[in-house]
């Protein structure tokens, strides 16, 4: 185990060692879009003509990011989502702006990131400026979404996000049966695929040996596997720790079930 784990933090290392020494000579770094040398290599590149984002928080919707850097286009509306909601979004539009937001000088998924979790914070509206063709008139769509709120000074404790975000969650892998209901949370999005080469199909999520490491909330989140009544479960730390989380303080547990 100690062995596993020197192998996983000298993996994260080198990724930030590596991201340092580029960091030195950053003078060199040309972009039309990037305004600095984006921090993480799976940054979206500005020679891809599609590059796909699985999942734009709760909203329920896919984007396509196209040339020149970075257009935005409706992928996918997931079928009961607030996106469905508002019966005017359709796959192939393109989106100009959102929330007054164009795509610009930062890595796609960390402004889109930062957008929902502004949203979270205070009204839980979105206003998407859409239209059909990349020379139309863009018209508005409103999708609202669950207001989570802010969190608070002394996250994860007495923070009533936190409390929204683990709800429905188990305290330990013991408590857990397989008669428990398994409900969505807005931490990680209701399915998660695991590729081959560390990364999943939500852009804002990524995982070496045990560990899930989630961008938008810059954790890393222990992961582990049991088998109860011959299905698999995954079993993903809720994180929050902070400074003054007190030595006895274990995070909540996120339950996944694996598919077919």
């Amino acid at each position: 185990m100690k062995k596993m784990m020197m192998m996983m933090v000298a993996t994260l290392l080198a990724g930030v060692l590596s991201a340092s020494g580029a960091e030195v000579t950053s003078d060199k770094f040309e972009s039309k879009y990037y305004k600095d040398l984006p921090l993480f290599s799976t940054a979206a590149s500005e020679t891809v003509e599609k590059q796909p984002i699985e999942h734009f928080g709760p909203v329920g919707i896919g984007i396509d990011l196209l040339l020149p850097p970075f257009q935005m286009q409706l992928s996918r509306i997931d079928k009961g989502s607030p996106a469905e909601a508002t019966g005017k979004l359709k796959v192939g539009q393109m989106i100009e702006s959102i929330n007054g937001e164009k795509l610009k000088d930062i890595d796609p998924r960390i402004q889109l990131g930062a957008i929902i979790t502004k949203v979270e914070a205070t009204d839980g509206v979105i206003r998407f400026m859409v239209k059909e063709k990349p020379d139309a008139t863009a018209g508005e769509v409103i999708v609202k979404i669950p207001v989570l709120g802010a969190y608070s000074k002394t996250w994860p404790l007495n923070c009533p996000k936190s409390d929204k975000i683990v709800r429905g969650k188990v305290a330990t892998v013991e408590e857990f049966t397989s008669s428990a209901q398994l409900r969505s949370n807005p931490l990680l999005p209701a399915k998660l695929t695991f590729a081959a080469n560390g990364r999943t199909d939500d852009p804002l999520v990524y995982y070496t040996g045990d560990l899930l490491m989630h961008l938008n909330t810059n954790q890393a989140l222990k992961m582990s596997m049991r088998t109860t009544d011959g299905v698999e479960y995954l079993f993903i730390e809720a994180g929050g720790f902070a400074a003054n989380t007190p030595p006895t303080w274990k995070p909540r547990l996120i339950v996944m079930k694996r598919g077919g």
